[in-house]
């Protein structure tokens, strides 16, 4: 286990490297940005930048399917796990037919959100209609994993 100390000296050490040899961080820092393929986005939201975000994520997918395979099993097992007995799954189908009536009336994609997030960092919730709400698909791609209700 490394002290505070240790931490801090390797730190320097970095800093001391970086200011003593420029040119060499330079070039790294470069060929670091042709590998990811330019610099991440930092805006908020949608950008004109999201194309790229969806070319590389799409080439990611090409080379490991089976990684997607494996975060969307994961999805689904957790909703499964979430969903009590009592749950009325006829409401549920409902909420899910309504986005996709609203979507094609609108001419942009809706989702159906819970609003207790099933894997929540703080709350997990429960896959029952009370615990569902309709968004436009940037609220709740914005939203992400997060409870925005009260303090909990």
């Amino acid at each position: 286990m490394s002290t505070a100390h240790e931490k801090e000296s390797a730190r320097l050490r970095k800093i001391k490297w970086r200011l003593m040899n420029r040119a060499k961080e330079r070039e790294r820092q470069s060929a670091a940005r042709k590998i990811k393929g330019s610099w991440r986005c930092r805006c908020k939201g949608f950008c004109k930048h999201k194309e790229n975000d969806r070319v590389r994520q799409r080439a990611t997918y090409a080379k490991a399917p089976h990684v997607n395979h494996a975060r969307v099993a994961k999805r689904r097992a957790s909703q499964l796990q979430r969903t009590p007995v009592w749950a009325e799954l006829e409401k549920i189908q409902g909420f899910f037919t309504a986005a996709e009536i609203v979507s094609a009336v609108l001419n942009e994609p809706w989702h159906v959100d819970h609003i207790i997030p099933l894997q929540g960092k703080n709350v997990s919730g429960l896959h029952v209609y009370e615990n569902l709400q309709i968004l436009p698909g940037k609220e709740n791609l914005r939203k992400r994993n997060k409870f925005e209700g009260a303090n909990v």
